[in-house]
């Protein structure tokens, strides 16, 4: 299980990792998952031992009995006996019961399953936020750098008296706030890092990360999506599998209104002796068949098929109020990502303008045709088209992960 960490971090120095890669890091470090896989075992293992159910039982006994009755001198007496029993009928509570050791083991993968959907998410949006820090990081110097050029500039212009004292103090506090940007962005990088290196157990550096592929022209059919949903998400395959559950505890406990009938076989061997030196030994075997029928219990059969209706309905209001929490959130996710797209296409034309427009107020700010105020504000505009035009960029991955995520798609 530790091989591909190993592997990583001998050799992640050397060579780019996708994000794929990342996620089956993750799904190999966490010992959350190694519980989960221990509690399928275990299912699986009382699947095993379920089919005793069926299958007929045999025991070997052994009786001492000292007795004195009134009138008669003392005695002893042993017994030894081996009997066996099989059950014929039981109203199918053994069958239903077997069923339900069965669906144990779907609810431990199912449940295992969850945990593991849920780390890949976080594994996905972490490793996407620390692209977009990356490339935040890449802007910050960058305008650090324009940033620089235009006090150099600002300071040779007052040197020369062509212009004031306050360009220079006006670059010089844009420039501070730059570089503030820049740590803010460095602590948050750092800060996305390390949880990565949680989710996955081995330590990254930014730039050994891959760009992750971003389908700008994505679209999704809603009710094409919400059916997929429905029936592949794992949280609504957890009330499904307890509604099943449901169904056959509900008919175990109906079993109780049925006859048992049960047969059994015993061979007894007895072995009696008083005070006298006398032994007398003796041999029954016998054979059994037993009809029992539940007459009156106290109503138990009764209060327990009403409990387990009681839930049924509970599970069912549980069941529609989860569909439509994920109905909501698909909503809410397939808008975000018509956001995103719609402000990825104007980031583009923007940055385009942006660019254009710093380079003609650059020129004419050196010709002395502008004056500093233009030049920072161009410059602000080109920062600022830049961001955005990220921010859009790596939204779009976000959501399309998280739209995987109710589709539950990665279960490997």
């Amino acid at each position: 299980m530790r091989f591909l960490i190993l592997t990583c971090c001998l050799f992640h120095t050397l060579f780019a990792i996708g994000i794929n890669d990342v996620v089956k890091l993750s799904l190999n470090n966490t010992y959350q998952l190694e519980s989960k896989r221990h509690i399928v075992e275990s299912a699986i293992a009382n699947k095993r031992g379920g089919y005793y159910l069926f299958a007929p039982s045999a025991t070997v006994g052994y009786t001492y009995n000292y007795r004195s009755p009134q009138n008669s001198p003392s005695f002893s007496s042993n017994t030894f006996n081996v009997t066996g029993n099989l059950n014929l009928f039981r109203g199918l509570s053994d069958f239903n019961s077997y069923k339900k050791l069965k669906l144990d083991v779907d609810v431990a993968k199912n449940d295992l399953n969850i945990s593991k959907n849920d780390i890949a998410l976080s594994t996905k949006l972490t490793y996407i936020k620390i692209l977009e820090n990356k490339e935040s990081l890449k802007i910050a110097k960058d305008s650090i750098k324009l940033l620089e050029i235009q006090q150099a500039q600002a300071t040779q212009f007052y040197v020369h008296g062509i212009s004031d004292k306050s360009a220079v103090l006006s670059v010089e506090v844009n420039l501070a706030n730059a570089k503030i940007d820049l740590s803010r962005v460095q602590i948050e990088l750092a800060y996305n890092l390390d949880i990565l290196q949680k989710l996955s157990g081995v330590l990254f550096n930014a730039d050994e990360l891959d760009d992750v592929l971003v389908d700008e022209d994505i679209n999704f059919d809603k009710m094409q999506l919400l059916n997929q949903i429905y029936n592949n998400n794992l949280n609504i395959q957890a009330i499904k599998l307890s509604l099943a559950k449901n169904t056959l505890d509900r008919k175990i406990a109906n079993s109780l209104y049925y006859p048992s009938i049960d047969i059994s076989a015993s061979k007894f061997w007895y072995v009696t002796g008083a005070d006298t030196s006398i032994i007398n030994t003796g041999l029954q075997s016998q054979i059994r068949f037993d009809v029992t029928w539940n007459i009156f219990n106290g109503y138990k059969a009764f209060f327990d098929s009403q409990s387990k209706r009681a839930l049924f309905l509970s599970l069912n209001s549980e069941l529609s109020d989860l569909q439509k929490d994920i109905d909501t959130q698909l909503e809410n996710l397939l808008n975000n990502l018509k956001v995103s797209k719609e402000q990825l296409n104007l980031a583009k034309l923007a940055l385009t303008q942006a660019e254009e427009n710093y380079r003609i107020v650059n020129n004419r700010y050196q010709q002395n045709i502008a004056n500093y105020i233009e030049l920072l504000n161009a410059e602000l505009l080109l920062t600022n088209a830049k961001s955005q035009l990220i921010t859009a960029r790596y939204e779009i991955a976000a959501n399309i992960a998280r739209i995987e995520h109710l589709k539950s798609e990665y279960m490997n």
